[in-house]
C-alpha cells in the first residue's frame, strides 16, 4: 500500500510541473565558402515542435504553448580559409502549467530571449576538389532572457513572478561541409555553447529557485553539446540565392539539472550580395 500511495504522489506532483526553461537552442550559422569575397545574409524562421502543443485541459480555454522566433545571420569570407559571421537570436515563447488532477499549477509562463553572436571562423579544403570542407568557427554572444510567470489558480488571487538575467556565451562550431556543384550543399554542425547567467533579478523566493532549478544558474556555466543537419539549395536561374533548411538538438551536458528546450527546426532564405549583383549586371 505504502508503494501505491508513493507511486501516486510521484505521478501527481509531476504532472502538475510547469518547467521553467532558461534556455533554447539557436540556429547554426553555417557559411558554406570557397573563395575570398564572399558573403551570406540569411533569415531563418525557427520554432520548436514541443512548444506547439495544447496546455492543461483544466483550463476553459487551454492556451497553446509556444517556441518561435527568428534568427538573423551574416558572415563575410576574408580569404579563402578565414570568415567573420554575426548573428541574433530572437524568441518568443510559452508554457502552462501540466494537466495535473488540481488546478493547483494553473501558471503560464513568457519567455523572450534575445542574443547577438559574434566569431571568426577557418575553413580547410579535405579534398581538393572542394566538395568536402572542415570549418571551425569560435566565438561570443550577449544577451537578456526573460521569464514572466503569471498564475491563474482559482483558489488563490492572480500573482505574478519574473526571472530576469543578462546571458554571456562562448561558443566552438566545427562543422563538416559537403559541396555539391548541382546547386545543393550540406553540413554535418556541432556546436559547443557555454552560457554564463549573470545580473540576475528575479521575486522568485529560494525555495521555488530551488524547486524550479534556477537556483544553480549563478553559481556557474551551463554546457550544451548541439548537433545540427543543415541543407540549402541554389537556383540556376538566380545566382546568389538559397533555400536554406536545418534540424537542429540541444543536449545538456552539465551534473546539475535545469529545464531547457532541446529542439530546433529551422527554415529560410540565404542570400549572397555579390553573387545577386553579379547575376543582374
Amino acid at each position: 500500500m505504502k508503494k501505491i500511495i508513493y507511486f501516486i504522489s510521484v505521478v501527481f506532483f509531476a504532472s502538475c510541473y510547469s518547467p521553467r526553461y532558461v534556455y533554447s537552442p539557436a540556429a547554426h550559422n553555417v557559411p558554406m565558402f570557397h573563395h575570398k569575397g564572399e558573403a551570406k545574409l540569411g533569415v531563418n524562421a525557427s520554432l520548436n515542435f514541443f512548444g506547439n502543443k495544447r496546455a492543461s485541459l483544466l483550463y476553459a480555454e487551454p492556451p497553446k504553448n509556444k517556441s518561435a522566433g527568428a534568427d538573423i545571420q551574416g558572415a563575410y569570407a576574408l580569404s579563402e580559409k578565414w570568415s567573420l559571421q554575426a548573428s541574433v537570436f530572437y524568441r518568443k515563447e510559452r508554457n502552462s502549467g501540466g494537466a495535473g488532477f488540481t488546478v493547483a499549477d494553473s501558471n503560464q509562463l513568457n519567455y523572450t530571449r534575445i542574443l547577438i553572436e559574434t566569431g571568426l571562423g577557418y575553413t580547410k579544403k579535405l579534398k581538393t576538389d572542394g566538395s568536402l570542407l572542415l570549418q571551425i568557427f569560435a566565438g561570443m554572444g550577449f544577451g537578456k532572457f526573460t521569464i514572466h510567470e503569471q498564475s491563474y489558480a482559482s483558489s488563490n488571487p492572480a500573482t505574478t513572478r519574473f526571472h530576469n538575467s543578462n546571458v554571456v556565451k562562448a561558443y566552438v562550431q566545427p562543422a563538416l561541409i559537403f559541396y555539391n556543384q548541382k546547386h545543393m550543399h550540406a553540413a554535418l554542425s556541432q556546436r559547443l555553447s557555454v552560457l554564463y547567467y549573470t545580473k540576475i533579478k528575479t521575486d522568485y523566493s529560494n525555495t521555488e529557485l530551488s524547486d524550479y532549478y534556477l537556483d544553480d544558474l549563478a553559481q556557474g556555466p551551463v554546457l550544451f553539446w548541439e548537433p545540427a543537419f543543415v541543407n540549402n539549395f541554389s537556383f540556376k536561374k538566380l545566382p546568389g540565392v538559397m533555400l536554406e533548411y536545418q534540424l537542429g538538438f540541444s543536449l545538456l551536458l552539465n551534473h546539475k539539472f535545469v529545464d531547457a528546450r532541446s529542439f530546433n527546426l529551422s527554415a529560410g532564405f540565404v542570400i549572397d550580395p555579390g553573387k545577386l549583383k553579379k547575376h543582374k549586371n
